[in-house]
């Protein structure tokens, strides 16, 4: 049985636009604790942001706390640019 807390992010575009890349994947891989980090959208695609949800990111994580899994969370958010024009 594993020990500690798991959790999924996930990282939804805002904003509609054609995606021009997926930034911070590589570099939010390597944080402690970050078990994957999966892209869903390919460069060229047409998001409708601002009215649907666009699965764009998902990130599985594991921490000993609560507190730790929030905080991974938002070093994952904070690393995941999503740049659409």
């Amino acid at each position: 049985m594993a020990s500690g807390y798991h959790a999924m992010s996930a990282v939804y575009p805002r904003v509609s636009g054609i995606l021009r890349g997926i930034h911070g994947v590589e570099a939010a891989r390597q944080l402690p604790g970050v078990l994957s980090v999966n892209t869903h959208i390919a460069p060229g695609t047409s998001i409708g942001g601002d009215f649907e949800e666009v699965f764009a990111v998902d990130a599985w994580l594991r921490a000993d706390t609560p507190a730790a899994i929030k905080a991974l969370d938002r070093k994952v958010r904070e690393l995941i640019k999503i740049d659409i024009e």
